[in-house]
């Protein structure tokens, strides 16, 4: 499978190409002419006549196959960023979230060891249609009894309608030992009937873990306009 990176670099190398070739032979054929025209002056309207054919019979095809590379680096940008977006994203969270643990221990100490209020989070699903969106969390239980965690998310609103808007958690019901931890793993497919550039709601939460309250905004960016796949090479 090919990488969003390679898939870059092998378009813009097409691209490269397909510039060069239209180039070089865009040259050869006008010093052809130049070179026709100079062993015999009388010879410029059948070589001019020539040129502009070959112009005018090669131009389409190699402005259209100059265009489609175009147009593949375009698609190879858009996967490129949106993959690192995603690690970034999913890394900044992951950051956050441990210093969050961090904060919800000071917070324990200086409340005596009582439960801190709930502090909400977010995350946002935001792609194009049949595209699967993935966020991950650290979920930590810093007391010294044992915790069974069962994560619950609320119905999204507004209402999607006919669109199955279905957050699959990994794993949705686990238990955690004194100072263990877990990562979650929140995934969900953009369905093609879920309204475009509408933001719907929902919350994460778990009964069990009243810090635990995350807040998730989804939104439809359409169909993709721009499509890539692996050919086969025979």
């Amino acid at each position: 499978m090919t990488t969003p990176s390679e898939a870059l670099a092998d378009a813009l190398k097409n691209l490269e190409g397909q510039v060069m070739e239209s180039y070089v032979d865009g040259w050869k054929n006008y010093w052809k002419l130049v070179t026709d025209v100079a062993r015999n002056p009388a010879s410029l309207p059948a070589a001019q006549k020539q040129y502009l054919t070959h112009i005018a019979q090669t131009a389409p095809d190699r402005l259209s196959k100059t265009f489609q590379a175009g147009v593949q680096v375009c698609g190879a940008l858009i996967q490129s960023s949106g993959q690192l977006a995603n690690q970034i994203y999913a890394q900044t969270a992951q950051d956050l979230q441990k210093a969050s643990t961090a904060t919800t221990k000071a917070m324990l100490a200086s409340h005596g060891g009582q439960t801190p209020p709930a502090t909400l989070s977010e995350f946002t699903f935001e792609g194009f249609v049949d595209e699967t969106l993935s966020r991950k969390f650290l979920v930590s239980n810093n007391s010294v009894q044992p915790v069974a965690v069962a994560l619950h998310v609320t119905n999204f609103t507004p209402d999607p309608g006919d669109a199955l808007l279905k957050i699959e958690l990994n794993p949705e019901t686990f238990y955690l030992t004194a100072n263990e931890e877990k990562v979650v793993e929140c995934r969900l497919a953009i369905p093609a009937s879920l309204a475009p550039m509408t933001e719907f709601h929902a919350t994460l939460s778990a009964p069990d873990v009243p810090s635990l309250n995350i807040r998730l905004n989804v939104k439809s960016l359409g169909p993709r306009d721009v499509f890539l796949e692996d050919i086969p090479t025979a």
